[in-house]
């Protein structure tokens, strides 16, 4: 650990010994990771190390749809529509921002100093928006083909593995 690491690491400590005799072991807290030193990487975005591309299926339980967005965040400003449950998706695992879960450790774990969520960045994936009484249809472009998204996240709570009959079928729906 470097010099200039060692007294980040110093500074940090004393904010937080600070704020914790003033407020309380909750203030500590943010105060730590409201003063992590800059140059720590993010690696919001990345592949997991080691994960490959998987079948998924979309998997929303008693939610009506999943939202599809174009990176992984939870702004509503990132989503471009919506997709149903059943749906096979292949993907990848990517560090993302973090998400209220069950297990919680699916929606937010530590990794290299900093907390992330599972996101996984697909190739490619027709998207849905909200119709009439909130059902799901196509979204269409202006010469009425579907709209496929390209390079989109979905978050790790919305999604499970496919099994062989899964991808199976749904290769012989095409």
């Amino acid at each position: 650990m470097s010099s200039r690491e060692r007294s980040v690491g110093e500074n940090i400590r004393n904010v937080a010994a600070v704020a914790g005799l003033f407020v309380g072991g909750v203030v500590a807290v943010r105060a730590i990771e409201q003063f992590r030193p800059a140059d720590l990487e993010d690696h919001r975005g990345e592949v997991v190390r080691g994960i490959e591309f998987k079948q998924f299926m979309t998997d929303i339980g008693t939610y009506r749809e999943i939202p599809v967005r174009t990176d992984a965040t939870r702004g509503a400003d990132n989503i471009v529509g919506f997709v149903p449950n059943n749906m096979l998706f292949s993907a990848q695992e990517v560090y993302g921002v973090t998400y209220p879960s069950y297990p919680e450790t699916l929606g937010k774990f530590e990794y290299d100093g900093k907390n992330y969520g599972s996101w996984y960045r697909g190739d490619s994936l027709p998207i849905f928006e909200k119709g009439d009484g909130g059902n799901l249809v196509p979204k269409l472009d202006e010469q009425g083909k579907q709209i496929i998204a390209t390079d989109v996240y979905i978050a790790g709570n919305f999604l499970r593995l496919a099994t062989e009959a899964e991808i199976t079928q749904s290769q012989e729906n095409r």
